[in-house]
């Protein structure tokens, strides 16, 4: 029995419940691991003006990301879809960043960090080159506030 599975029936059972199986299921189907699929997919690199894009909509705190997670183990709480298996077919050595639109964010909030049913990834190449970026943009901005001031 998987992981989920077990953790479901814990949570039943601390509830005062019991999870009967459905009749005709295989034992121990529900909540089994996804298959490892034969290959690994790398992360795909990311347009450059696209990511010219995404580093101003970061600039501009549109942008939630990985970094801003204190635990590692609130990811999967934060990024939904990495709980139900979303990387299972992603090399993980590729991916760079983790991150979605504050506007695709659900209702709810986890631990003060808002909760994604969708997320997107950047490579580690393209990671560096947001982070660059960033701080250039983030540079000029200072650099045009303090024209502004004299």
């Amino acid at each position: 029995m998987s992981e989920l599975a077990q953790a479901i029936n814990a949570a039943v059972a601390e509830l005062g419940g019991k999870v009967e199986p459905v009749e005709g299921a295989e034992p121990g189907a529900f909540g089994d691991p996804l298959p490892t699929p034969a290959e690994l997919q790398a992360v795909p690199s990311m347009d450059a003006d696209k990511l010219k894009e995404l580093a101003r909509a970061f600039l501009r705190g549109e942008v939630f990301t990985d970094r801003q997670i204190a635990r590692i183990e609130d990811m999967r709480l934060v990024f939904l879809p990495i709980m139900f298996g979303a990387l299972a077919a992603v090399d993980l050595k590729t991916i760079g960043l983790v991150y979605e639109y504050h506007r695709e964010a659900g209702p709810r909030r986890i631990n003060g960090m808002p909760i994604f049913l969708s997320m997107r990834l950047l490579n580690r190449e393209d990671a560096a080159k947001l982070a660059d970026y960033a701080t250039k943009l983030a540079a000029a901005e200072k650099a045009a506030m303090a024209a502004l001031e004299d």
